[in-house]
Order: C-alpha cells, then structure tokens, then sequence
C-alpha cells in the first residue's frame, strides 16, 4: 500500500473509532450521511475546511501516523497547515524514515 493510502488508513481509524463523530458542516443525518467517506477525497483537498480535521483530530492522527509508520513526528512539524491534506501530511512525512 502506498504512503498515501496508509495516511487515509490512518485518518479512517479515527472517524470508525467512534460511531458518534460527525462533521458539523453535513446537513444530513449521520445514517445518510457520506461525508465520512475519505476513501473519495482527493489528496489536495483540505481536511481542515471540510471538518475532518481539528485541533484534537489532529492529535489523534498524529498517534496513529507515529504508530502506522513507526515514527515520532517532532513537535515543530506539529502544525494545522502540515496536516491540511493528505499531500501536505505526505510531504511533512519525508522529514523521517517511514517503516
């Protein structure tokens, strides 16, 4: 699996983790609702202004990217903007030897 891929694997651990979250933005009910669905995002598409992530969402994910590449992203590259899309998280990952 690409790197990308595994980014999106680690953002669907964190939305399937619990039944409850949803996107504020979504009109719909959360039964209907598609806005769960990251497989369909696009790699440039901002995960900030869709909702699907936040300032404790991207606590979360940082867990989970240090646990699925087996790393310890560094306080310095810990910012909103590194973790915008899945391109910008991918690029911020070429800082450290992805396992």
């Amino acid at each position: 699996m690409d790197t990308r891929n595994r980014i999106k694997e680690c953002l669907k651990e964190i939305y399937t983790a619990s039944e409850t979250k949803h996107f504020s933005y979504c009109a719909y009910p959360i039964e209907k609702c598609s806005c769960r669905n990251i497989d369909d995002i696009d790699n440039d598409t901002s995960l900030l202004n869709l909702g699907y992530i936040d300032s404790m969402g991207l606590m979360e994910l940082i867990v989970a990217l240090d646990k699925e590449f087996r790393i310890e992203i560094q306080p310095q590259h810990i910012i909103l903007h590194n973790f915008d899309s899945i391109d910008k998280i991918y690029k911020t990952l070429l800082n450290y030897k992805l396992s």
